[in-house]
């Protein structure tokens, strides 16, 4: 496949991803390979089943799901998302991310392969005291980085 039907397939799925709800979920998997591997900072899998079950409990913790796709850089081997995500918890609040998601497309023009990276920390900023103590490591991490530059 070619840098240009990357870039086609890549906009088909972050265009489903910016609509995603429960009941489009399936015409995700239809761009998928079976052996799709899944990563994030909580959630690893190797099948569209397990990619389907990542999604629909993503729909089952979380309320007003948005994704809004800001770049998308095809490559030869697939491309780059970049992306903000944002949803509402009822043990978190409001949550919102900013991440790049790694995309890999075989030959048969499926993706084999999506990983998002993005600083899952961010999610547990609203939980009642452990939110507290991982803003506090963050800071401190952000000191300990300044003052070795």
């Amino acid at each position: 496949m070619t840098n240009t039907e990357h870039e086609t397939l890549l906009r088909r799925y972050a265009d489903l991803l910016q609509t995603l709800t429960p009941d489009r979920v399936d015409q995700m998997l239809q761009l998928l390979a079976e052996d799709v591997e899944f990563k994030d900072p909580f959630n690893h899998t190797t099948s569209k089943a397990g990619y389907r079950a990542v999604m629909m409990d993503m729909f089952a913790s979380l309320d007003n799901i948005q994704f809004r796709v800001k770049q998308i850089d095809a490559t030869p081997t697939g491309g780059y998302l970049i992306w903000e995500f944002s949803a509402f918890s009822n043990i978190t609040k409001a949550i919102h991310a900013e991440g790049v998601s790694h995309i890999l497309i075989n030959a048969e023009g499926k993706i084999s392969h999506h990983q998002d990276y993005w600083d899952g920390s961010r999610i547990m900023d609203g939980i009642p005291l452990l939110g507290r103590i991982v803003k506090s490591v963050r800071n401190k991490a952000g000191q300990i980085e300044k003052e070795s530059t």
